[in-house]
């Protein structure tokens, strides 16, 4: 690692995985002090019908799916009912003369349906808690390794190295771990230089912590994997062991196991969600809810246009039901594949970039060799009911807020509050 490539808090390089020139060409600067923000699922908790969350619907291609499928449907039953109106009445007469079997297919319909968006709902869900979990160990595995090193006596060139490396490595893991899941199959996960731009998971194109800082001839190892993410995995297992060897890592093995622990537990999550984008909602269902679908958008027209005396309500209740239906069967769809980066699935590149974000916060505390918090000599050390008691004088503890903290700082930043 050359000490030229050492990352400091709020001017680090980066690099993605999709460029060509991987070790020549750094691409982007980090915006060190401003969070990262997401871009998808950016949506108020309560919505209205509004222009701005109506733009947002019509954005969707599952609304303009709905209204393609839909919209023919109501056209039929339109000229279904003006011939019935106004040609013979006795057009279409014998094809279906009781509601019974339409219900009961619509009712059959309306529960798979449910049933459909339940489970890739569920799916969701559990996907965004993996991705929350994943990136949250992987900064724990980072904090435990560069705290393990606050009291070290190894040489502090090879402390500052280990500390960049494995800060290097976690961005580097989480960035893999994001494709496999993009990917959705174990084929996919290698990176062949050959291919097509747009055969690339778009999780190749993440941000990652400065990558140009490891060797190349560990870059070309990487990029010639076939399986990045346990490559990369096993790299961070033989570097925290290497140097808690060597004495970089100062603390007993019992400690040193809680950040295997937690690098353990975040290829769990990665493996619990790829059970998620691997294995897809069962065959038979689909075809069933599929055929239902179809049997449905075909008896619609004939059963709705005995329903109304008006060729515009025909059209109406037509368009709304098989709207409706195929709507949600394809929310259902894209919920069922969370990793997919849609409008509607989790922004891990925000999580991405949120993950480098704190790992630079804490790299910079151990880097500028800050000092640790300790007690101000103004107050009482003690901390007790006793002290924090109200009304109580000047000498002993004083309760506050953060808010009140920050202000008074901002005006005075010499009080002590």
């Amino acid at each position: 690692l050359p000490q030229s490539l050492e990352l400091e808090y709020g001017s680090c390089p980066f690099l993605r995985l999709g460029e060509s020139s991987h070790l020549e060409k750094m691409v982007g600067m980090f915006e060190g002090h401003t969070n990262p923000s997401m871009t998808s699922l950016a949506y108020p908790y309560y919505l209205c019908i509004v222009p701005e969350t109506l733009g947002m619907l019509l954005k969707q291609k599952k609304f303009w799916l709905a209204v393609g499928i839909s919209i023919p449907c109501g056209v039929i039953g339109a000229a279904f009912k003006y011939a019935r109106s106004y040609i013979d009445e006795s057009i279409g007469a014998d094809i279906m003369t009781d509601n019974a079997p339409f219900e009961a297919i619509t009712v059959l319909l309306i529960f798979l349906v449910a049933f459909r968006l339940q489970t890739a709902y569920g799916k969701f869900w559990d996907g965004c808690d993996h991705l929350y979990l994943l990136v949250g160990d992987l900064f724990d595995t980072m904090s435990d390794c560069l705290a393990f090193t606050s009291c070290s006596k190894a040489d502090p060139q090879v402390i500052l190295e280990f500390q960049h490396l494995i800060v290097r490595l976690c961005s580097l893991l989480n960035s893999c771990i994001f494709a496999a899941l993009e990917a959705g199959s174990e084929a996919a996960n290698g990176l062949n230089e050959s291919a097509e731009e747009a055969e690339l998971p778009k999780a190749y194109d993440f941000e990652i912590l400065d990558i140009q800082g490891i060797d190349e001839e560990t870059l070309e190892r990487f990029l010639e994997a076939d399986n990045k993410v346990e490559v990369v995995f096993l790299w961070i297992q033989m570097l925290l062991v290497e140097n808690q060897a060597n004495g970089v890592i100062s603390v007993p093995p019992p400690l040193l196991a809680r950040a295997f622990i937690n690098l353990g537990s975040a290829l769990v999550h990665f493996h619990e969600a790829q059970r998620i984008t691997e294995v897809p909602f069962p065959f038979a269902v689909t075809m069933a809810v599929q055929l239902l679908l179809c049997t449905h958008w075909i008896c619609a027209p004939v059963v709705v246009a005995m329903w109304t005396e008006y060729v515009a309500w025909t059209v109406g209740f037509c368009v709304a039901q098989t709207f409706s239906l195929w709507f949600f069967i394809a929310i259902a769809t894209e919920l069922d594949q969370p990793f997919q980066h849609t409008q509607n699935s989790p922004d891990m590149r925000y999580l991405q970039q949120l993950l480098n974000h704190r790992m630079l916060t804490i790299l910079d505390h151990h880097t500028k060799k800050m000092d640790n918090p300790q007690l101000s000599l103004s107050v009482n050390r003690e901390v007790t009911r006793a002290t924090m008691a109200d009304g109580a004088g000047d000498s002993l503890v004083r309760t506050t807020s953060i808010r009140k903290t920050m202000s008074a700082r901002r005006s005075d930043p010499d009080n002590q509050m």
